[in-house]
């Protein structure tokens, strides 16, 4: 069996600490990220070389980071031609396995929360049992409550089967969009509906002729095709769908309430995260980062603290957090798109202060990484040294600083910082000029395919 895990999406459901830069299953929670987690549990199910990462370029440096200490070649990174959604991503993950015609195929999305990871392992040993009948398999989840953020499988009495071995499958009779409070709470009380949740275990070579049958358009390029689920394109209407039960714990992570759900809460049904206090307050989730976040006679509330943005919204409606986002992008804010801190390929740079002409960075560099050899047109940069050693090209000269000391790079200057070490620097940057945006660089050589013409 071959392993993808789908790691491309942009989803920004959990802003402000998800952003387009840091999607959410790249947030660390209980200090290991969703997507990290994803690959632990699927180690449990195969071997490194069978397992592969689906993702567009903007974040394979993020899912290389992850999977240092694991056995998972970067070259097991699968890097999507074009950001079109789950069905396009699919396709073109399981074509460039190449593997033979019915070997199985598991697709896991890597932003989901899952425990415990034992019971997911043996629901997918179940499961390969059913799709080797020739049966593209979803894994349904039994509703805890009335979710309105999650899609139902319909089943029913009539339509369950055995197997040999006794295991029990559904025959799907039909998928439900995600409905209102008022049906979900019908089809909770029916108790013929599953949530959806978007884990497939198919037959590659079943899985092909369903795209040919269903969404040919796909199969024939992905440049010029609208976005499309595998859902819509396939799932949804393929006659070769089952669902097993399954008895993992699940969540998709959707929403600031559906985090909440999956966090131990203290004896006023809250969740407190980071330096906070709360007085008098139940079934909330305050989660602070930096600053001391306090509330009092709060009930049903949810507070996301960030280094730059504060979010404060009823927890049962903390699924129009996109909506939110969606008026931000209008506006062009920048908190849409990313942090005060940001990840690169080579290490992060968290911004500390910035005002009229001027900018202060920290700036930290992984071991043995440099940045690109680049220039600025509108301002100059001050590196001071607080950890660590550098080694800087500057015009053609090299320099080396310790800590505590420091240099000028003057605007235009072509130059590049380098970690030479196995330990992290740590440098201050602070930037002068009369624009200070990130894309006023023009690179000359780069690590990571990142060149690009001069912008001004």
């Amino acid at each position: 069996m071959k392993i993808i895990i789908l790691a491309g999406g942009k989803g920004t459901r959990l802003w402000p600490m998800s952003r387009k830069t840091l999607p959410k299953q790249f947030l660390k929670i209980n200090n290991k990220t969703l997507f990290r987690k994803t690959v632990d549990r699927c180690l449990l199910i195969e071997k490194p070389e069978n397992i592969f990462i689906s993702t567009n370029k903007d974040y394979s440096f993020l899912a290389e980071k992850e999977l240092k200490g694991t056995e998972i070649k970067k070259e097991n990174i699968i890097i999507e031609p074009f950001s079109k959604n789950t069905g396009p991503a699919i396709l073109f993950a399981i074509k460039e396995l190449k593997i033979k015609e019915n070997e199985l195929i598991l697709v896991c999305p890597s932003d989901h929360f899952i425990t415990p990871d034992d019971e997911f392992a043996k629901d997918v040993k179940k499961a390969e049992q059913i799709s080797s009948l020739n049966n593209i398999v979803t894994f349904g989840i039994k509703p805890l409550s009335p979710e309105t953020g999650y899609g139902y499988i319909e089943t029913k009495k009539s339509l369950l089967k055995t197997n040999k071995n006794g295991i029990e499958y559904y025959k799907v009779e039909n998928f439900i969009e995600k409905p209102n409070l008022e049906k979900a709470q019908k089809l909770l009380e029916s108790g013929n509906y599953y949530w959806n949740s978007g884990i497939f275990l198919f037959p590659f070579k079943l899985m092909i002729q369903e795209f040919e049958k269903h969404a040919k358009n796909l199969i024939n390029g992905f440049e010029k095709i609208e976005p499309i689920s595998i859902d819509k394109a396939v799932i949804e209407k393929s006659d070769k769908i089952v669902a097993i039960p399954v008895k993992f714990n699940w969540s998709d992570v959707g929403s600031w309430n559906s985090f909440y759900k999956t966090q131990e809460k203290d004896n006023q049904g809250n969740v407190l995260i980071g330096n906070t206090l709360a007085r008098d307050t139940k079934n909330s989730l305050i989660l602070g980062n930096n600053r001391l976040v306090t509330c009092f006679g709060l009930e049903n509330i949810a507070i996301v603290e960030t280094e730059d943005v504060v979010l404060v919204a009823p927890k049962n409606r903390s699924e129009e957090v996109k909506l939110l986002v969606e008026d931000l992008e209008k506006r062009n804010k920048k908190e849409v798109f990313e942090g005060v801190k940001t990840i690169r390929p080579w290490g992060s740079y968290t911004i500390i202060e910035e005002g009229n002409g001027y900018k202060i960075k920290k700036i930290i560099v992984d071991p043995k990484k440099r940045l690109s050899l680049q220039a600025h047109n509108h301002r100059s940069e001050h590196w001071v040294v607080i950890q660590g050693n550098a080694k800087i090209i500057l015009n053609n000269e090299e320099h080396y600083l310790k800590k505590g000391e420091s240099l000028f790079v003057p605007k235009k200057a072509k130059h590049r910082l380098e970690n030479p070490h196995h330990s992290f620097l740590e440098i201050i940057e602070v930037q002068n000029g009369d624009y200070l945006g990130e894309d006023d660089i023009i690179r000359y050589e780069d690590d990571y395919g990142r060149i690009k013409k001069d912008p001004f």
